[in-house]
């Protein structure tokens, strides 16, 4: 690998940045949008790899804000690159390909869950407009799936029940009726440093 490949490498999976949520209502047929763009980085924006999760409740959008990659995600990324011992040995090594929404609030970087996790399905993974280093992750749950749940949070991991929380973020709460469906889908991007 060349040294310019190192750096770029190196540099984008120091960071991981942002993760953010939009959040928007229709109040006469329950319809919201919720995104969710927030940076994945250690904390800051502007990091060579960034993630950007939206959120849309029957369409609308609502809100946006930042958040944290989790100290357990930065090592497990760290492993996954590069550690081929830890990844042969290591139980937990499926890609973070699981979007967990929950109503709970107060995580941050040291969460290793959600605070209070509600559904988790498995999402749907696509390369974005043919760029090389951007993705998505995506998942919708139809109407029928809530009663009245107010989401607060939501995280990405890499296992069906339990595993390695990648990022955490808790927001103002939206409600969701029986009539909601809610799409939440994170956008990934490493750019070279």
């Amino acid at each position: 690998m060349k040294r310019k490949e190192k750096m770029a490498v190196g540099i984008g999976f120091i960071t991981l940045l942002v993760v953010t949520v939009l959040m928007a209502g229709n109040l006469y047929n329950h319809a919201y949008t919720l995104g969710l763009e927030e940076g994945l980085g250690v904390n800051r924006q502007g990091a060579p790899f960034e993630s950007t999760v939206y959120w849309y409740v029957n369409g609308e959008f609502v809100y946006s804000e930042h958040n944290v990659i989790t100290s357990v995600g930065l090592n497990a990324s760290r492993h996954h690159l590069s550690d081929q011992t830890w990844v042969n040995n290591n139980a937990t090594t499926n890609a973070f390909q699981w979007i967990a929404i929950g109503s709970g609030t107060g995580g941050g970087a040291a969460s290793t869950a959600l605070q209070t996790e509600e559904f988790r399905a498995s999402a749907t993974f696509a390369q974005v407009a043919s760029v090389n280093g951007n993705w998505t992750l995506t998942y919708t749950w139809t109407a029928g799936t809530f009663a009245g749940e107010i989401i607060t949070e939501a995280g990405v991991f890499n296992a069906a029940a339990v595993g390695i929380l990648l990022n955490y973020q808790d927001f103002s709460g939206i409600t969701l009726q029986s009539t909601d469906s809610l799409q939440v889908e994170f956008m990934f991007n490493i750019a070279s440093g």
